[in-house]
This record gives structure tokens, sequence and C-alpha cells, in this order.
């Protein structure tokens, strides 16, 4: 555990050094708010401040799968496991691209893959799971229209992007629903 805290610090310090961080964290703040555009021109800048540094290559990657630019984000998020191998969110990420691309047997294949390297990405849970854990939701009937309303209005968004990612976080739940019976 002390190496690989020892050598996510040393890789932070290199990368901070040539001064990526400042980017790449403005691009995290925009893919956060839903601006896929601007997120991607700060991973942009960030990899060509250094091209080593494979989280922006993930970021990309990430930009351009919510920009439905699907050939490309491929391409950075494999640019991403080709500079770290081991790099378990690269390999869930291009799993769920590969999913909606129809590819699912070698989205299962990078699902797996993800969660040899780093098994707590199955046990993760996403903004809504947080969300209705911290409100002690514990069955589908509780999941009412003001819970709902109260999971929106707790993540307040500056963008209609943004907010229209919520949406989608509902409506995949919805579409979920509905294959439960």
């Amino acid at each position: 555990t002390l190496a690989i805290i020892g050598a996510s610090l040393w890789q932070y310090t290199t990368h901070n050094a040539k001064g990526v961080m400042a980017d790449y964290g403005a691009a995290n703040r925009a893919m956060e708010d839903g601006a896929f555009d601007l997120a991607l021109a700060g991973f942009d800048r960030a990899v060509v401040i250094d091209s080593l540094f494979a989280p922006a290559h993930l970021g990309r990657g990430l930009a351009l799968m919510n920009m439905n630019r699907m050939a490309e984000a491929e391409t950075a998020l494999n640019d991403a496991l080709t500079l770290e191998p081991a790099f378990a969110a690269a390999f869930a990420n291009r799993g769920i691209l590969r999913d909606r691309v129809g590819r699912h047997e070698e989205a299962l294949e990078d699902y797996i893959n993800s969660l040899k390297l780093m098994p707590a990405l199955g046990e993760g849970p996403g903004l809504l799971d947080r969300f209705l854990l911290d409100q002690q939701i514990g069955s589908l009937e509780a999941i009412i229209p003001p819970v709902l309303e109260s999971f929106l209005v707790s993540r307040p968004r500056r963008s209609p992007r943004s907010f229209n990612h919520l949406l989608g976080i509902l409506r995949r739940l919805f579409e979920w629903m509905v294959t439960q019976g």
C-alpha cells in the first residue's frame, strides 16, 4: 500500500510540476457541470503539456463519449491504457463505451479486467445511489416524485447541459425499472 501511495504521490508531483494539474482540474470541473466541450479542451491542453499523463487521456475519452464521438473516445481510452496498462477506470469506461455501441462481449472483458484490477469499482455507488443511501431510501417503492425532486435540488447545476446529465441519470433509473417488470 505504501508503494502505491508513494508512486501516486510521485506521479502527481511529476505531473503537477509540469503544470498539467491546473488544466486537468478545470477540465474535471467542466465535466461535472456537463460542459463536455470545455472539458475536452482542458483535457487536450493537459495532454499537450504532458502526453504521458494517462488520467488526461481518460478524461478526453469520457468527454468525447459524452459528446457521442465514440471512435475518438475509444482511441483516447486506448491511449490511457497504453500508458497505464493497469488503469482500472480506463477499462471500466471503455467497457461502458463498448456496451453503448453494442460490442457487449468486448465490454464484458473490459469490465472483468477493471474489477480484477480494482474490485471496489463493483461496489462504488453513483450519484443517485449515494443520495438514496444518504436519505435512507431502501426500496424502489420509496423512490417517489418528491424524492427524485430532492435529488435534483441537492445537485445544483450551473448549466443546462449539466442539468441534462442529472436527468440522464434519472432516465437510466427509469429504463432499468422498466426492465424489472
